[in-house]
């Protein structure tokens, strides 16, 4: 028994808004995972910045110490030398 066009294009006009609800479904499903995802790697990657951050901070500050004690040995030495000098 074969159909009339009308009637096929009836039902495939019919079908429309099925395969959009479905389309649409799976659209908001995806985007959550992918949403998920993309949060769990920027959190990842700002952890990651922050160390980087620390050690830097660490790096430098471990440099002014060694700037300042050496300045200190040498003014020591400057002291110790004029006051052996002067006597």
């Amino acid at each position: 028994m074969a159909y009339s066009q009308a009637l096929v294009i009836a039902g495939g006009i019919a079908h429309v808004p099925i395969v959009i609800s479905v389309l649409k479904f799976l659209d908001t499903k995806t985007k959550g995972i992918h949403n998920a995802r993309e949060a769990a790697a920027n959190q990842a990657k700002a952890i990651e910045e922050a160390a980087i951050a620390k050690e830097k901070a660490a790096a430098q500050a471990a440099a002014a110490k060694a700037k300042a004690d050496a300045a200190a040995a040498k003014q020591a030495e400057v002291n110790s030398s004029t006051n052996d000098s002067k006597t």
